[in-house]
């Protein structure tokens, strides 16, 4: 799920107040949970994950195309599926000229034709390989470099962004962010045999991209390293990121001037432009002072074929998925070697996942307007406030917050919206220029360009429009937005088994229901409580209240300290914050459910367990060995066995539903469970 870190736009749904005073639930008496997903011979007590879904993980190994399964690939196979379906039928169909099946089909065909684009070779990129390689100066490519940024090459030493400002979150503001890097920066200091394989995967991408476009071994492998020590410096800043976890650190807003000032090889007029041109920056906030000064120093030194170097692996690298199979072929080989994942998805597959990435609105609202309904965004709009009703007797009836944060913690709460499905206004494409005579490339390149000018249209300058979308709604994963105090439910994640129409309200509320409690406290930990109601960083917590929370959430940071995967330790300090997320998503949906009136016995399992075997459902995976590693050195979520058998011992709900006994191995004594939300 999306944390409290993602600063996302979403969608918006503001929602009657009327929807605040529920009647108990009358949807969803349907279908219970399949027994086919279990291993009724496991203790429940002893392996939960394993008994309610050792028969699935057994019955479904990874495929080559996979470096792990479960329920948000099902979700997304789904979508995928789905997209495919409306792709052909653009194809079989008559669509205007210059509309957008018209244009969606041109993209479409385009892809597909690998011939074609094998046959084209390097020819696409030659254009922009010659302006690289023309530039004079170090001043001269900063403004290729530019260029390229704005058809999505992210070439620039320099990330930009507009955003809510997090001092006044109604307004947009221009903030500098962290540069984007080819390999996780954990990846450029550490000195295990893991890290040491990703570096030189790096390294031999960088030889082969370089060798394609025509550069002599030894001339590859040298601009492959020129390459690397620039994104081994600009990967020093993101320690200065994790230094501290404090967003008012973050917050730097300095004129235009100074930033010349400051820092002043960086071209900013140059770097601050859209296709329209200059942009009207009037304030920036400077997020991360660190990798500004690393990058001025890296244009101060001019080392113009290093820089060239770097510029045009970002080029071959950010084009390679549209580009010739060999090309393709290269990225992925060095994308896989970091998750262990052995083989391509069909082309089909391929196809709808790229046209959903790259024209994701329209597709989304293909998508929508066939394969989401009306009713099932009604009845998910209920069961979130359902669950926002029960969170907020919790907040009232808490007792260890003091009694003014508990006051602003309510107020965040009533404030906070639900963004559920799409959006309610779609955006215009009219204005995006897809031809046929053009190459793949370039149409790719008019649709990033389209993008980043939609983006700066809507946003600089100007309030906060919460309801303008750039999140699609086929998007299989749900967020919570401090900034902005929303949370999204895209319909992407809206079908089985996160939510399914034909179920019981029970199997729904233990999945997308402990989804949406879990997106709720985010607003509520470490990270989303330095948010006011407004999205404006501000700290609303007394001492006392930061004392008691980190007293009882160092109880599931050392709980899960002690979870072992395949013989492989997590980290309960980098996965705290997922954690409590999960503890409080289990404990608001259970109340919630109990309080909407589900209580219905179906397959011989009452309500409390048919919610809890939908929980562990949505967390059965089998993971490649690579990937799980990679994981559990940089993801903040717990691997997802332990956010079943890590998180329901602390949930008392669970002692009761499966008779749970201190003989059993993940039973623990009530004083020792983590009780937060």
């Amino acid at each position: 799920m999306g944390t409290a870190n993602d600063i996302d736009p979403m969608k918006k749904i503001l929602l009657p107040l009327i929807l605040l005073c529920l009647p108990l639930c009358t949807w969803g008496q349907g279908k219970g949970y399949s027994t086919q997903n279990m291993m009724p011979e496991v203790k429940p007590g002893d392996n939960f994950v394993k008994y309610a879904t050792g028969n699935w993980t057994a019955t479904h190994p990874l495929r080559d195309d996979q470096h792990r399964n479960g329920a948000f690939v099902d979700c997304q196979d789904s979508v995928n599926a789905r997209l495919g379906r409306i792709l052909t039928d653009l194809l079989t169909q008559r669509q205007e000229p210059n509309s957008i099946g018209d244009k969606l089909r041109t993209v479409y065909q385009q892809y597909s034709d690998t011939a074609q684009r094998n046959a084209d070779g390097i020819r696409p990129l030659q254009p922009y390989l010659q302006e690289i390689r023309q530039a004079k100066s170090v001043a001269e490519l900063q403004q290729v470099m530019a260029r390229l940024d704005q058809i999505g090459v992210n070439a620039s030493l320099v990330n930009w962004a507009i955003g809510p400002d997090m001092a006044q979150a109604d307004s947009n503001i221009v903030m500098t962010t962290w540069p984007g890097l080819l390999i996780h920066s954990n990846y450029h200091f550490g000195r295990s045999k893991k890290t040491r394989a990703v570096r030189q995967a790096f390294m031999d991408y960088g030889r082969s991209v370089f060798e394609t476009i025509g550069y002599t071994p030894q001339e590859a492998g040298r601009r492959a390293q020129k390459a690397y020590d620039i994104e081994h410096a600009l990967a020093n800043a993101y320690r200065q990121m994790f230094a501290s976890s404090e967003y008012k650190d973050l917050i730097h807003k300095i004129s235009p001037q100074q930033l010349r000032t400051d820092y002043p090889a960086i071209l900013w007029t140059t770097l601050f432009s859209s296709g329209n041109g200059p942009m009207d920056v009037r304030i920036v906030n400077v997020t991360n002072k660190k990798s500004l000064r690393i990058a001025n120093r890296l244009l101060q030194e001019g080392d113009l074929e290093a820089l060239k170097s770097h510029t045009e692996l970002r080029l071959l690298y950010a084009f390679a998925p549209y580009m010739t199979q060999t090309m393709r072929r290269q990225r992925l080989d060095f994308e896989y070697s970091m998750i262990g994942k052995k083989a391509d998805e069909p082309l089909k597959t391929l196809s709808a996942m790229t046209l959903s990435q790259i024209l994701n609105m329209p597709m989304g609202k293909l998508y929508c307007d066939r394969f989401f309904t009306a009713e099932s965004r009604e009845r998910m709009r209920r069961i979130a406030e359902q669950i926002r009703q029960t969170f907020r007797e919790r907040l009232e009836h808490n007792t260890w917050m003091t009694p003014t944060t508990r006051q602003a913690a309510l107020h965040k709460l009533d404030q906070m919206q639900f963004l559920v499905g799409y959006p309610d206004q779609w955006p215009d494409f009219n204005q995006l220029d897809i031809r046929r005579n053009k190459s793949l490339v370039d149409n790719i390149a008019s649709i990033k360009q389209f993008d980043l000018d939609e983006s700066v249209k809507q946003g600089l300058n100007r309030k906060v429009d919460p309801n303008y979308w750039t999140n699609p709604p086929q998007t299989v994963n749900a967020f919570y937005s401090p900034s902005k105090n929303i949370m999204v439910l895209p319909a992407g994640i809206l079908q089985p088994p996160f939510f399914d129409p034909e179920a019981d309200e029970a199997i729904n509320y233990g999945a997308i229901g402990v989804v949406i409690g879990h997106e709720l406290t985010h607003g509520y930990d470490r990270s989303g409580s330095q948010f006011d109601s407004k999205g404006n960083v501000h700290n609303w917590w007394k001492r006392a209240d930061r004392r008691a929370f980190k007293r009882r959430t160092r109880v599931l940071a050392r709980h899960f300290n002690h979870q072992r995967v395949h013989g492989k330790k997590v980290n309960g300090w980098q996965t705290l914050n997922e954690n409590i997320a999960d503890n409080g998503g289990l404990n608001i949906a259970m109340q919630a459910m109990q309080q909407a009136g589900v209580n219905r016995t179906i397959g011989g399992f009452n309500a409390q367990q048919l919610f809890l075997l939908s929980y562990a459902r949505m967390y059965a995976r089998n993971n490649r060995m690579a990937f799980l590693e990679f994981l559990l050195k940089n993801d903040p979520h717990a691997p997802n066995e332990t956010r079943v058998n890590g998180a329901l011992p602390h949930i008392d709900a669970w002692y009761e539903a499966f008779d749970i006994q201190p003989s059993d191995s993940l039973y623990l004594p009530a004083d020792k469970r983590a009780r937060i939300w």
